[in-house]
């Protein structure tokens, strides 16, 4: 049995996903295995990840589903190893011991359920726009954690066993577009959270009407989600009064300089850290 699963989903990404592949086999710590869950892709995916000699990869096409919980679920139900890893397939790690220094977190703080770490965020043209840090310390995420998500999805690494006591991924009816914020809030339920202090991901962040269209379904739906946890996370009615100012900022305005703002916001925090 490996040490670490490494998750990845993927639809039609067969370019993008090639690179991410190759970000996971340039790990330094090599006790995993890779699972690929194709979500139906019809791009003819799985030549290209059969062109990976490399027997830790395993690949599993499945008919095309219409909720993302339940491909990640399905992963999660291949997985084997004590920890898993997710890696989206548009993102590439870029620390080659970014599993290495998690695995060592988690071995010695047994009492820690997840791990994430910092992300740079690259442009169209894959020029850095921002890099953050998000809170490293359970308590202080826990206090925040209701008012935003702290956890980068392809920087995240969690015990499998507490994946599946928690019964993995959730479906709602509005967790269309937060399905990992969900997830990392029922596991912070169980253990404690943390961040390692390092860069280890790097993803693109468009300024375009379709992702500003993504982030308003996103904060829209996370004024549903959060109110389910206001009675295991603090200072909801902060976060419901933050919440609820972003659904408004993006449900009505949805100007592309608003990620210009969130870019100096998190760059601002960063140095503070």
């Amino acid at each position: 049995m490996p040490k670490v699963s490494v998750n990845i989903i993927t639809h039609n990404r067969k370019i993008l996903l090639q690179k991410a592949i190759k970000s996971v086999l340039s790990q330094s710590f090599e006790d995993f295995e890779l699972i690929i869950v194709d979500d139906g892709s019809t791009d003819n995916t799985e030549v290209v990840v059969s062109q990976f000699q490399d027997k830790r990869i395993k690949y599993k096409k499945i008919e095309k589903q219409n909720n993302v919980s339940a491909v990640r679920n399905k992963a999660l139900s291949l997985s084997t190893g004590e920890y898993i890893a997710l890696l989206d397939d548009d993102d590439i790690w870029i620390d080659k011991d970014k599993l290495r220094q998690q695995v060592e977190f988690l071995d010695k703080n047994h009492g820690h359920v997840l791990v994430g770490t910092g992300a740079i965020v690259v442009d169209e043209n894959d020029k850095e726009k921002y890099r953050f840090l998000n809170p490293q310390d359970d308590k202080k995420i826990k206090s925040n954690m209701l008012s935003r998500c702290l956890f980068v999805n392809s920087s995240t690494m969690f015990k499998n066993e507490t994946a599946k006591k928690i019964h993995g991924y959730q479906t709602k009816p509005y967790g269309q577009f937060i399905e990992d914020y969900n997830f990392w809030l029922d596991l912070g339920k169980h253990r404690k959270l943390a961040n390692l202090p390092i860069f280890s991901i790097k993803y693109k962040e468009h300024n375009n009407q379709q992702s500003s269209k993504y982030r308003k379904n996103q904060t829209t739906e996370s004024v549903k989600l959060i109110k389910d946890y206001k009675h295991d996370y603090p200072n909801y009615i902060k976060a419901k009064i933050r919440t609820n100012l972003r659904a408004a900022i993006y449900g009505y305005l949805n100007f592309t300089w608003l990620y210009s703002i969130t870019a100096f916001v998190k760059t601002i925090r960063n140095k503070k850290k």
